[in-house]
């Protein structure tokens, strides 16, 4: 898997393209693991670092079997919640 910086701690976090190239997950040793649609790093990257924090938290207590899949709504913010990993496969 090849590693990049990780758009929620500036960390190194393996990623990958799912769901036919639309996403990428993130495998980060301090974030776990989350999803988001491809090309949107650099706007999660730009957050608050009080809402990257909530999103850092957030996939660290979703249970193993699943992961964090941070989303755009219709009004222009980002959301996240826990998804099962085989929803991506």
């Amino acid at each position: 898997m090849p590693k990049q910086k990780c758009p929620l701690c500036d960390g190194i976090a393996g990623c990958g393209g799912i769901d036919y190239g639309r996403k990428i997950q993130f495998k980060c040793s301090n974030c776990k693991v989350f999803v988001i649609s491809y090309g949107r790093e650099s706007e999660i990257g730009s957050l608050s670092e009080w809402k990257k924090q909530g999103f850092i938290s957030q996939s660290q207590n979703c249970p193993e079997e699943y992961l964090l899949h941070i989303t755009k709504n219709k009004e222009g913010k980002f959301d996240a919640r826990c998804r099962l990993k085989s929803d991506f496969l």
